[in-house]
């Protein structure tokens, strides 16, 4: 299975320009990630993994680990619903709008 190990290292090609269905590396909020590009019918960057990375304020309220395996928390009742999304919508959403 694909992914990344503690202490692993991750060499970059900056003469390989992004282009659609790509994995590139981001820079968001100041931090590093690693995604898959999406250029249409809307630009966003795709997760490979069904970890839980991207937390709302009541996610975290209701202790929903990050990097926790969607698989383990799908089944979990929890005191107020829960939606899912596969990307950060509202981050891709405020970036789409910026550019």
């Amino acid at each position: 299975m694909p992914g990344f190990f503690v202490r692993s290292y991750l060499l970059v090609d900056f003469s390989i320009h992004p282009q659609h269905g790509g994995i590139v590396v981001a820079n968001i909020v100041g931090e590093f990630t690693v995604k898959r590009l999406v250029t249409h019918p809307v630009a966003q960057l795709v997760a490979e993994n069904p970890a839980v990375i991207a937390r709302s304020a009541k996610a975290k309220r209701l202790g929903i680990k990050m990097g926790v395996p969607w698989f383990q928390l799908k089944a979990t009742r929890f005191p107020e619903p829960v939606i899912a999304f596969s990307s950060n919508y509202e981050l891709y959403g405020d970036m789409s709008i910026a550019s």
